[in-house]
């Protein structure tokens, strides 16, 4: 069928999405980095922090489920969105600072950025490099988190 057929098919804002390649994509990522399956299935799945306190018994060790503890944590966490304020455009300037500063003193992870391009495009970077055109953090960049609640994300 061809697209242009379907009567609210828009060029300009639609896409289509072939899940065979898709798939295809995400175990060839899995293979690539260790780990991102299981992050893409967290991000998806989103449990709240009490069905994830309810998997720690009250037997176990501390100190030997570290591990367990930081992935639950991990595992709670939900993906948000909200416009970076001035700070970081004229303060922490590129990517690599921002994401560093919400990490430790905001206890939340930016991994990602939408930048508004001059022609009004808007440009999704994730974990954008120093080679990046995306890297340094301009006026209206939005920003895409982990974190406990939209509360912390909006910090």
């Amino acid at each position: 069928m061809h697209l242009m057929n379907i009567p609210a098919w828009n060029n300009n804002t639609d896409e289509a999405v072939c899940i065979a390649e898709l798939k295809l994509g995400l175990i060839a990522e899995s293979c690539l980095n260790p780990g991102f399956s299981t992050m893409i299935a967290n991000i998806f799945a989103m449990r709240s922090d009490t069905e994830v306190a309810g998997k720690l018994t009250e037997q176990s060790s501390p100190s030997r489920f570290i591990w367990l503890q930081e992935y639950l944590r991990g595992a709670s966490l939900e993906m948000y969105t909200e416009t970076l304020s001035n700070y970081f455009v004229h303060d922490l300037k590129n990517f690599s600072e921002a994401a560093r500063f919400c990490l430790v003193e905001l206890d939340i992870l930016l991994f990602a950025i939408e930048v508004c391009e001059e022609n009004g495009q808007r440009r999704l970077a994730i974990n954008p490099d120093r080679t990046s055109k995306y890297y340094r953090i301009a006026k209206r960049t939005r920003g895409f988190f982990l974190a406990g609640s939209s509360e912390e994300a909006s910090r």
